[in-house]
């Protein structure tokens, strides 16, 4: 096996291992918080600026790149991994202590390179305050280059979170990678520049760093999948500094808010408030497209009568239990809001009448296998649902219309006797005797 390939899956196991050192401190936050990750974080910056200048591999001839560069990027996955759990005040305290300890490390250089003039002084290895002068102009520009860094993995992140929502690997893959090439540039041409590695460096450190950025991507993945996955625990910002990083994550905080604005609190489906703002929507882009979209008002039958005489602790884990069946009889493009007390509406969008009846159907068949398979008080035979269907364009484009007509023939059903979908429109309803 050529040297090249050698060093190259050296430096690869390098960064796996890393990689699960870093998952591993990160998921023990819990009980040791996260001081012990910032320290191992802070020592990978003092190994890196030690070893880039003092340890060199060359790939082929005229390509150099030190096995250091791993190191670097791990502490980039770092500020990525407490980024998507602690959101801007995790990220804040990382950055500014790597900032920090780069320039505490130069200005120590400094101080202890000065005893190398001094008489007395035995250099017992002999090292060069050039090494020394060295490791300070690494030091400074590395502080400086991180913190670019920081902003930029930020704003890739969230950008290809818009098209890349679904991919997470090549999401999380793609933001290092773009961010390590900006970095090479600025800080191979800050800590070299003028030097004969200048371009040897920069060449190699192209074609290295961002493929040691899919193993880190990897990692996360797994992590992901099998261990944890982010939570939003971000903590009180009481009297923080409003940074950059508090406003380059002020968008995401806030579509969160609007998310947990536009949610039901018991059931965690979609309130009445984002249902009047998406259905108008939803018939225009099917009027657009000229394709079908369908809305479902559900009703639980005799609701009250349930309330009354079981309680409302066992009303609500009959609504609980409606609201888990409606999520788990939709696709992943419907839409399940809970527009009232005991009412609920579904949105399928392209999705004709026939569809929409058939999903009722199913809808009120899962209802009844869970209601038995439940440990409610009542008797799972008197929890069933009542469902009325209309459907856009072929019946009206107008949200105000179609819910009048969902609702119309909702009450057509309860008038037949309850228990039923129904998707055919009839006159002289009585909504008042159901």
């Amino acid at each position: 096996m050529s040297s090249p390939i050698i060093q190259i899956g050296m430096m690869a196991a390098e960064a796996a291992v890393i990689a699960a050192l870093v998952l591993a401190l990160f998921r023990l936050r819990s009980r040791l918080g996260l001081a012990p990750l910032y320290v191992t974080i802070g020592a990978f910056q003092y190994f890196q600026l030690v070893l880039t200048p003092a340890l060199v591999v060359e790939y082929s001839t005229g390509l150099l790149i030190s096995p250091a560069a791993v190191l670097f990027i791990a502490s980039l996955f770092a500020i990525l991994v407490v980024y998507l759990w602690e959101d801007a005040v995790g990220a804040r305290k990382l950055i500014y202590g790597i900032v920090l300890a780069n320039v505490c490390l130069a200005i120590l250089s400094i101080l202890f390179g000065l005893h190398l003039d001094l008489p007395g002084t035995r250099n017992i290895f002999n090292l060069p305050y050039a090494m020394l002068l060295q490791n300070v102009r690494i030091m400074m520009v590395g502080a400086a280059v991180i913190f670019l860094d920081v902003i930029l993995i930020i704003l890739v992140y969230e950008a290809l979170g818009r098209l890349l929502r679904r991919f997470l690997f090549i999401r999380l893959f793609a933001s290092m990678a773009i961010v390590l090439v900006v970095d090479t540039v600025l800080f191979v041409s800050g800590s070299f520049g003028g030097q004969a590695v200048l371009a040897p460096f920069l060449v190699s450190g192209l074609m290295i760093k961002p493929g040691m950025s899919a193993v880190y991507a990897l990692a996360l993945v797994l992590y992901l999948r099998f261990v944890e996955h982010p939570g939003g625990t971000t903590e009180s910002h009481g009297g923080a500094v409003r940074d950059v990083f508090h406003t380059l994550t002020y968008r995401e905080k806030y579509e969160h808010a609007q998310l947990l604005a536009n949610k039901d609190s018991l059931t965690e489906l979609f309130n009445r408030r984002y249902f009047d703002s998406l259905l108008p929507n939803e018939l225009e882009r099917a009027k657009r497209y000229k394709r079908p979209t369908t809305l479902l008002v559900v009703d639980i039958d005799r609701f009250k009568q349930i309330n009354d005489e079981y309680g409302h602790q066992e009303g609500d884990r009959v609504l609980q239990l409606l609201g888990e069946t409606l999520k788990d009889s939709i696709r992943s493009a419907d839409v399940a809001c809970r527009i009232g007390g005991e009412e609920f509406a579904v949105i399928l969008p392209y999705a004709s009448l026939q569809k929409g009846i058939e999903v009722g159907q199913r809808i009120r068949a899962l209802l009844a296998s869970r209601c038995h398979a439940a440990e409610l008080s009542l008797s799972a035979d008197r929890v069933t649902v009542t469902i009325g269907v209309a459907s856009s364009p072929s019946e009206t484009v107008i949200a105000d219309d179609l819910l009048r007509l969902a609702d119309r023939r909702l009450y057509l059903g309860k008038q037949r006797g309850r228990d039923q979908v129904v998707g055919a429109n009839e006159e002289g309803i009585n909504p008042e005797s159901a």
